[in-house]
């Protein structure tokens, strides 16, 4: 009986204890555990209402032959993880998914976009390159990505590595984010995930898939001042592919499938001038 009792006490004293210490577990160690999960909120520019979405637009492979369009199999794989990299800082009801041919022509009626791919398929990555003053963009002739900034005088090409098949060994990824005032006063914040290839797309969306508060890529980041420059910021990423494959990329990558460098850190100071940037030329 005494034993019973005790346990009865023990429960009754012990409750309270478990009941406010995970309440004081949330306000601390749970919202250290949330900042630190978070760390791509403090990059994006997104700035959400409860009634505002963000516009998920990818590019599709336009037809020669054909009347029909079709997405490539590694681009589809980059749009799943896309999806999950947004709704892993905004709640899944915000996110809307559009192909990048039925929203070009009706740009400035969306406040929040993640445009992913590159300008050959996605001529809303390519709208917003040129708006958004971009120090870097994608090149045709020499394949590569082509990065002049307003202090240089003379542009830098970085050039896609090619082997195995024609499949992609080394190329550049550009992750690209920026804030533009209308002249309605509708400000659109928009994010540009891209590459000339799928190894380098899918990597861009890698990079910022392993970005933490601790991950020395943030650390770097901080230090190279990009959280002061959130107005406008961009990153050029190195991406070298580490497996061997014929048959491109048919899943999201991993982080041993590749190695990612960061080149270059853009801050808005390097932006030039609003410009139409045509990938064609």
């Amino acid at each position: 009986m005494g034993g019973y009792a005790l346990g009865i006490i023990i429960n009754l004293i012990s409750a309270p204890l478990i009941f406010f210490g995970g309440i004081l577990f949330n306000k601390t160690l749970g919202q250290r555990i949330r900042r630190h999960m978070n760390a791509l909120r403090n990059l994006m520019p997104f700035r959400l209402k409860s009634e505002d979405k963000i516009l998920l637009t990818f590019g599709y492979v336009i037809p020669e032959a054909s009347t029909s369009y079709v997405i490539e199999q590694g681009d589809v794989t980059a749009l799943l993880s896309a999806k999950d990299l947004i709704i892993s800082f905004c709640p899944e009801q915000q996110l809307e998914l559009r192909d990048s041919i039925s929203v070009k022509d009706n740009f400035a009626s969306h406040r929040n976009i993640f445009s992913l791919s590159g300008p050959k398929w996605n001529k809303v990555s390519e709208h917003y390159l040129g708006q958004l003053g971009s120090p870097a963009t994608f090149c045709r002739n020499p394949k590569g990505v082509m990065v002049n900034t307003s202090r240089m005088s003379e542009p830098i090409i970085y050039k896609t590595v090619r082997k195995d098949h024609e499949l992609a060994q080394t190329c550049y990824g550009l992750i690209v984010s920026g804030r533009l005032s209308h002249d309605t006063k509708e400000e659109q914040n928009i994010v540009i995930c891209a590459g000339k290839t799928t190894l380098s797309t899918n990597g861009s969306l890698l990079f910022l898939r392993q970005l933490s508060r601790k991950s020395d890529a943030y650390q770097e980041l901080k230090k190279r001042g990009i959280l002061k420059s959130l107005n406008k910021w961009g990153l050029l990423l190195k991406v070298d592919r580490q497996f061997a494959s014929s048959r491109g990329i048919i899943r999201p990558l991993q982080p041993n499938d590749v190695n990612i460098q960061i080149v270059n850190v853009f801050l808005e100071e390097d932006f030039v001038q609003p410009y139409e940037y045509d990938y064609s030329k």
